[in-house]
């Protein structure tokens, strides 16, 4: 069982599954910028149907070296588990994080669900996923979910004081 406290009216629910998959030796997996709101991702054209026509693409803000394979999981606005058992709960909270992502102005490559993410395609146990996520996060960068304007205050809460 797991759960997840997102709490928005606008933020994408809806529920997807990513295949095992085999990559070529030498190729990069791409990050994107985080979103969460209605649609989540796009992904890519060459990925679409193409009666889509006003579908755009995913903005890609960097890469990581791809491994030879990676496993399949369930995933949502945060990613729910892998074909290992390994899962992920979600907590909804502030934090005092003032890092932008690599194409808003600033350096770090990677949000809280991008980590889970490559965690569930690459890991088998929970000690194994908070080692590379942590990992990822010192050599990439890591940024928050609001990392311009007021909503930066609004999301810290009693983190600030």
């Amino acid at each position: 069982m797991t759960t997840h406290t997102a709490d928005s009216s606008n933020y994408d629910f809806r529920i997807a599954k990513v295949p095992q998959q085999q990559h070529a030796t030498g190729t990069s997996r791409n990050v994107p910028l985080l979103r969460q709101e209605y649609p989540r991702y796009e992904y890519f054209r060459e990925n679409l149907e193409p009666g889509f026509f006003n579908w755009t693409d995913t903005p890609t803000i960097g890469q990581i070296p791809q491994v030879a394979t990676t496993y399949g999981y369930i995933d949502g606005m945060y990613p729910i588990i892998n074909e290992h058992q390994l899962a992920f709960g979600e907590s909804t909270c502030g934090a005092k994080l003032w890092a932008k992502p690599a194409t808003q102005g600033g350096k770090a490559l990677f949000d809280i669900t991008e980590l889970a993410r490559v965690a569930l395609e690459r890991t088998k146990t929970a000690r194994d996923a908070v080692q590379l996520m942590g990992d990822l996060a010192v050599q990439y960068g890591y940024y928050g979910a609001e990392w311009e304007g007021d909503a930066v205050l609004s999301e810290a809460g009693e983190t600030l004081t």
